[in-house]
């Protein structure tokens, strides 16, 4: 490889405000984690299979001297979680050194291809962890991957990124509630009552007193409605670690329209939440069939066939 002069680079990356360039001159990928559902920073939950979603995005220049393609995404995962089968972007595989808690992906492009390969400026992939976070007492809300141990790089041209596991964006929440919602009955006319059922497990390693649901509430669909029952009543309950409480609302319905509930569980001093959950959707108001049947009558009379006497 063809060495490069240091003041050079520093040169370039000088003149690259001024030219415009957002990207690093120096090999850079960006890490994103991705929230799911309702919530408005990823989550994924003690002692429980979850998925964990992130962006990866090649920040470098293609002008710099140093730009480099990414070919392949070490993740190494916090102390304490099981690296499960994860699922690959379209075009990536995808494989594990359990023992170190990495999850490697590598894309398939070849680096004597007639096209490009892996990922050039500003282009990015998502990557799907799934995992089993380990327990604590309290929700874990600055959780990251292992600075040191967390890279991508170039196996074509050779050389190493620099990754952004440090930054905020990168972060995800590890928490200690884990909630479950069922509705029915899924169809109704408008007025009709829905029966909303919730679950609250306890996954930390101690009990957590008046926790309670936050919702049901409006997840998608233009459904107006209103709680009109809950129990048990106040609607909090202590849950011991390791345990579950069952909670119930009666929510009545005001307009048509479909319905997906979204509901979380909360500890009582607000430590601990779980990630938001939907339940499956409602039709409110309209028929379960694209026509109607209007019932016909049937003669029975039978023809005599004996013609006129």
């Amino acid at each position: 490889m063809r060495p490069f002069s240091a003041p050079l680079v520093a040169a370039v990356a000088l003149l690259a405000p001024s030219l415009g360039w957002a990207q690093s001159m120096t090999p850079t990928a960006v890490l994103t984690t991705q929230p799911q559902g309702g919530d408005t920073r990823a989550r994924v939950v003690m002692d429980e299979a979850s998925e964990l979603t992130v962006d990866v995005r090649n920040n470098t220049s293609s002008g710099s001297p140093l730009f480099r393609r990414i070919n392949e995404v070490w993740f190494a995962l916090p102390s304490g979680y099981i690296p499960l089968a994860s699922i690959p972007p379209p075009g990536w595989t995808v494989d594990y050194i359990a023992s170190e808690r990495w999850v490697i992906f590598y894309n398939q492009d070849s680096c004597n291809g007639s096209g490009d390969y892996g990922l050039g400026q500003d282009e990015s992939a998502r990557f799907v962890l799934r995992v089993v976070p380990p327990t604590s007492n309290n929700d874990q809300n600055n959780e990251r991957f292992v600075a040191s141990q967390t890279f991508a790089r170039d196996t074509c041209a050779g050389g190493d990124f620099t990754t952004s596991v440090a930054t905020s964006a990168a972060s995800w929440s590890r928490s200690g509630l884990y909630t479950q919602v069922d509705v029915r009955p899924r169809v109704m006319g408008v007025g009709g009552d829905i029966d909303a059922r919730m679950v609250v497990e306890n996954r930390t390693g101690t009990n957590h007193n008046n926790t309670t649901v936050e919702g049901p509430s409006t997840g998608a669909g233009a459904v107006t409605f209103q709680v009109v029952d809950t129990e048990p009543t106040p609607f909090r309950m202590n849950i011991a670690n390791r345990n579950a409480g069952v909670y119930s609302a009666r929510v009545r319905t005001g307009s048509a329209g479909t319905l997906v509930a979204r509901v979380r569980g909360v500890s009582g001093n607000g430590n601990t939440v779980s990630p938001s959950m939907d339940a499956r959707m409602v039709n409110v108001g309209r028929s379960r069939w694209p026509w109607t049947w209007t019932p016909t009558t049937r003669s029975t009379t039978r023809p005599c066939g004996c013609g006129s006497r």
